[in-house]
C-alpha cells in the first residue's frame, strides 16, 4: 500500500503552503470590507475572501493617489 501526498505548491523557501480556500466569515472581505476596498485589484492573485486578517500572505494595496505597496494584512 502506498500513500501519496496531495499536490500543494511550494513557497519561495521550498516549504509547503496550505492550499488556498474561501475563508467565509473569517475572511478579510467579510470582517473588514472597508480595508478590502483598498486592495489593488490588478496585482493580487488571492481574492479577499481567501485571506484572513493577520495572515502572512502578502497583499498589494492601493492608496487614493494610485500608489501601490505590498504588505501582509
Amino acid at each position: 500500500m502506498t500513500f501519496e501526498e496531495p499536490a500543494v505548491a511550494a513557497g519561495p523557501c521550498g516549504r509547503r503552503r496550505q492550499p488556498v480556500h474561501d475563508e467565509g466569515i473569517r475572511s478579510l472581505a467579510h470582517l473588514f470590507p472597508d480595508v478590502t476596498a483598498q486592495r489593488d485589484p490588478d496585482k493580487n492573485t488571492l481574492l479577499p475572501s481567501q485571506v484572513r486578517p493577520g495572515s502572512n500572505r502578502p497583499i498589494w494595496w492601493l492608496c487614493e493617489n494610485g500608489h501601490s505597496w505590498s504588505a501582509a494584512p
